[in-house]
């Protein structure tokens, strides 16, 4: 057993914005996050949970509600792996838009989404929440700029 996966798995989630969509083979919805944000199903082929929430109204969307589609959730990353789901899912209807679009939910992602991403093609992390017991949010890691990144790089 994984005991590390096992505490801390099922308690994290990666929120994501549908920014664009290509219909070409299959339907794919881009998000800013794929595997920068969650690199298990890249590494290996993990599946996670997906949800679809309201990009205007923060509700969950319905299949039976909003229709559904076949599509694929992938990073901004031009790799086949860039992608947030291991193979096209039936998910409720996405809109895209880079102010107004809906929410992508990963589930499961725990601390995979801290300790796994890297800086690959010069990518910068993101920032990392902790939702309080009080419901309000805590922020216990600041997302990466491209300065902090290329700072690292001095004297090399």
């Amino acid at each position: 057993m994984e005991s590390s996966r096992y505490m801390t798995g099922p308690h994290g989630v990666l929120v994501n914005r549908a920014i664009n969509r290509k219909d070409i083979y299959e339907t794919h919805i881009g998000v800013p996050a794929g595997m920068i944000g969650n690199p298990r199903t890249a590494v290996y082929g993990a599946y996670h949970h997906i949800s679809v929430c309201d990009g205007l109204t923060g509700v969950l969307k319905k299949i039976e509600e909003y229709g559904f589609e076949i599509v694929n959730i992938v990073g901004p990353i031009c790799e086949d792996c860039d992608r947030l789901t291991d193979k096209p899912r039936k998910l409720a209807i996405i809109v895209h838009s880079e102010e107004y679009g809906d929410f992508i939910i990963t589930h499961d992602v725990g601390a995979y989404s801290i300790a796994m991403p890297g800086n690959y093609n010069m990518w910068t992390r993101l920032a990392a929440y902790v939702l309080m017991m009080d419901g309000s949010l805590k922020k216990i890691q600041h997302a990466e700029t491209i300065e902090i990144l290329l700072d690292r790089t001095k004297g090399l």
